[in-house]
Order: C-alpha cells, then sequence, then structure tokens
C-alpha cells in the first residue's frame, strides 16, 4: 500500500491501475471512425435480419430461426462495438459478415431475395469490413490518448453521419418487408413486393 501511495504522489502510474481516459476511447481516429460505422452498420444487419426472419416464421421456420439468432448476434456485436476498441471487433466482424451471407442464403433458398436481403447483405459486408479495420487500427497503430474539446465535437459529427448512412440502408430494407410494408405510406407499398409472402 506505501508502494502505490508513493508512486501516486510521485506521479507515476500504478502496475495493474487503468489510465483514465474519461467517456470516450484513447484510440486513433481512423480506427475510431470504422469502430462506431461498422457499429451502426451492425445495427441495421440486426434490425433487417430480425424483420427477415419475422417473416418466415410462418412457412419457413428453420430458417426463421437461424436468420433471428444472427441478428441477436449481429445486434449483440454491434452494441460491444459501440462500447470502445477491444478483441471482440475482430469477432463482431466475422459475426456481421455471416449475418448478412446468411440473409443472402436464405433469400436463395427460399427464392424470396429482394432488397431486404441485399441491404442486409451490403450492411453486413460494410459492417464486417469496418469492423475488421477498427480492430487492425486499434491494435497496431500508434499510442493515442482520448480525445477532448473539439475533438470530441468532430467525433460526434461522424458519428451522426455513420448513423444517417446505415440508417438509409437499414429504411430501404425493413419497408421491403411484410411489416414494412404496412409502415410506409401508401404509396410506397410498391418495395413491399419482393416476395416475402413464401
Amino acid at each position: 500500500m506505501s508502494t502505490g501511495v508513493s508512486s501516486l504522489a510521485a506521479g507515476r502510474p500504478v502496475a495493474g491501475a487503468r489510465p483514465a481516459t474519461g467517456a470516450w476511447p484513447a484510440e486513433p481516429g481512423g480506427a475510431f471512425v470504422a469502430r462506431t460505422w461498422g457499429a451502426c452498420a451492425g445495427l441495421g444487419t440486426g434490425l433487417v435480419l430480425a424483420a427477415v426472419g419475422a417473416e418466415h416464421l410462418a412457412h419457413h421456420p428453420a430458417a426463421a430461426v437461424l436468420l433471428l439468432a444472427l441478428a441477436a448476434a449481429a445486434l449483440g456485436a454491434a452494441v460491444l462495438a459501440l462500447r470502445g476498441p477491444g478483441g471482440h471487433l475482430r469477432a463482431g466482424a466475422a459475426v456481421l459478415a455471416v449475418g448478412g451471407a446468411g440473409l443472402a442464403l436464405v433469400g436463395t433458398v427460399t427464392a424470396t431475395v429482394g432488397v431486404a436481403e441485399v441491404s442486409g447483405l451490403v450492411l453486413g459486408a460494410l459492417g464486417g469490413l469496418l469492423l475488421a479495420l477498427a480492430h487492425r487500427g486499434s491494435a497496431g497503430g500508434p499510442p493515442a490518448h482520448a480525445p477532448g474539446g473539439r475533438a470530441v465535437a468532430g467525433r460526434l459529427l461522424l458519428v451522426a453521419v455513420g448513423a444517417v448512412l446505415a440508417a438509409a440502408l437499414t429504411t430501404a430494407g425493413l419497408a421491403a418487408t411484410e411489416a414494412g410494408a404496412h409502415a410506409v405510406p401508401h404509396g410506397s407499398h410498391g418495395l413491399g413486393g419482393s416476395g416475402h409472402h413464401g
């Protein structure tokens, strides 16, 4: 205890202690953008997977269970990615890539490939790629410090841009599902006719 107190008094870090970085993790700017944008794409992937999986419950229950499980995994990976950098980003990248591929596979097998499947595939592929880049950037980049002041505002703006882009792809995918067809204006119901009725 006396060693730890003297080390703190001298301004030296105590072994095993975590540096205080505030609300923002210390990571390179490029890795931050890749991580947060990948997480946004992961949330979209999970939502599209869940919507398409729900459509298959009546006629293709096995496919529905698979897609819903992938949806839960994608949403979990996205939430973990939003929390900060770490080894979980590599696993998250694989989860999102598999989720997008799963949508395409189920759509091909059940002959229901449409806008939703394409949207989910693109979101999963982009999300997986971005999380893989974020993991590589965080692990191999130079030491970084937690941002402050204008840097925080800039990062918030970048997160917002990524969220808007992911939301655009997600909205297109959800609108093409049966549930989405009932939620969009009547003039847009043509998007719902993507063959998701079984």
